[in-house]
C-alpha cells in the first residue's frame, strides 16, 4: 500500500463511534465477573479489549465497503473515495486480527470464547453482507441490540469468570436497550437516502416521526430496567446514581420527537443518545467494580 493510499485511507476513516462502542459492554461484563469472584485478569482484560476493537474497526470497514457498493452509502459518495478502496481491507484486516486475538484467548480460557467469537463473526457479516443483509430487513437493529448488549456483556464475563450468570445477562439489558436506541436515531437522518436503495430498516418501515417515538420508548424501557434491577437487587445499589441521568434521556426524548424532520438541529439527539450510552455504561461497570462482596 504506498503513500498517497494511507493518505487517502486516513483522510476518508472517520471518528466513528460503533467502532470502539462494543468496548463499554465488554468492561461491564469484566467488571461484573470481578464482582462475583474479586479477580481481573489483566492480560486476559486488555486481549479481550483489543479483540473488540478490531471487530469494531472490521465492521466499519466492510459496512462502508459494501454500503458503497450497493448504493447506500453517505460518507463515501465521491467517486475518489469509492475508487480508493480502502473500506475492504480494513475489514479484512481489523477482523483478521481479531481472529488472532481470539485464538490466544481460546487457548487461555476455552472453547465456549470460540462460540462467542464466531457467533459475533456471524452477527457482523450477516448485517449488511450479502445474501442476508439484515439491516435492510428490519432486522439489523436488533442484530446490533444483541450483540453489542448480551453478546459482549457475557463474553466479558466469561472471559474472567469462566462461566455465565444471571446477573451478567441482567446488567447486559442496560448496553443492549441503549445500544438499540442509538441505532434507531441514528438512522432518522439517512431515511431518504436509505429508502431511496431499498435499505428496510426500522426508520424506513416506521418513517422518521415513528422511529423517533421507538427511540424514546427504548430509552424509557432502559431506564425502567434499570430503576427495577436496583430497587429489586439484581443491580448494585450504587448504580442507583445512574437514574439521576433520566433528566437528560428525557429532554433528548422530547428532543428526537420535536426534530426529527430537521436534520441540523436533530444532530443534537446523536450526541446525546451516544452520551447517554457512555455515561450510563461506564457508571454501570464503575457500580460493578467497586460492590465486589470479595
Amino acid at each position: 500500500m504506498n503513500a498517497a493510499l494511507l493518505t487517502a485511507a486516513a483522510g476518508a476513516l472517520r471518528y466513528r463511534f460503533f467502532t470502539f462502542a462494543g468496548l463499554f459492554p465488554y468492561l461491564l461484563g469484566a467488571a461484573a465477573a470481578y464482582r462475583a469472584t474479586g479477580l481481573l485478569d489483566g492480560p486476559i482484560l486488555v486481549g479481550g479489549m483489543l479483540a473488540v476493537l478490531c471487530v469494531g474497526i472490521g465492521i466499519e470497514g466492510l459496512n462502508e465497503h459494501f454500503d458503497a457498493t450497493m448504493g447506500g452509502d453517505r460518507v463515501f459518495a465521491s467517486a475518489e473515495r469509492v475508487r480508493v478502496g480502502w473500506p475492504l481491507p480494513v475489514g479484512i484486516g481489523g477482523f483478521a486480527a481479531a481472529g488472532l486475538f481470539g485464538l490466544y484467548l481460546t487457548w487461555a480460557r476455552g472453547w465456549p470464547v470460540a462460540a462467542f467469537a464466531l457467533a459475533g463473526l456471524g452477527a457482523a457479516l450477516s448485517y449488511l453482507m450479502p445474501p442476508l443483509r439484515l439491516t435492510y430487513r428490519g432486522l439489523g437493529e436488533t442484530v446490533i441490540a444483541l450483540s453489542y448488549g448480551p453478546g459482549l456483556t457475557l463474553g466479558g464475563y466469561w472471559l474472567q469468570a469462566r462461566s455465565l450468570s444471571w446477573q451478567a445477562a441482567a446488567a447486559s439489558l442496560l448496553p443492549g436497550l441503549l445500544i438499540f436506541a442509538l441505532a434507531v436515531a441514528n438512522e432518522i437522518p439517512d431515511y431518504y437516502g436509505d429508502r431511496l436503495v431499498g435499505k428496510r430498516n426500522i426508520a424506513v418501515r416506521l418513517g422518521r416521526k415513528g422511529t423517533a417515538r421507538l427511540y424514546a420508548l427504548a430509552t424509557a424501557a432502559c431506564f425502567a430496567c434499570l430503576a427495577a434491577g436496583v430497587t429489586g437487587g439484581a443491580y448494585p445499589r450504587l448504580l442507583g446514581l445512574a437514574l439521576l441521568l433520566a433528566p437528560v434521556a428525557v429532554a433528548n426524548a422530547v428532543a428526537a420527537l420535536r426534530y426529527y424532520d430537521s436534520p441540523h438541529a436533530y444532530r443534537r439527539v446523536i450526541r446525546g443518545a451516544i452520551l447517554l450510552y457512555v455515561l450510563l455504561n461506564a457508571l454501570a461497570a464503575v457500580s460493578y467494580g467497586l460492590a465486589t462482596g470479595h
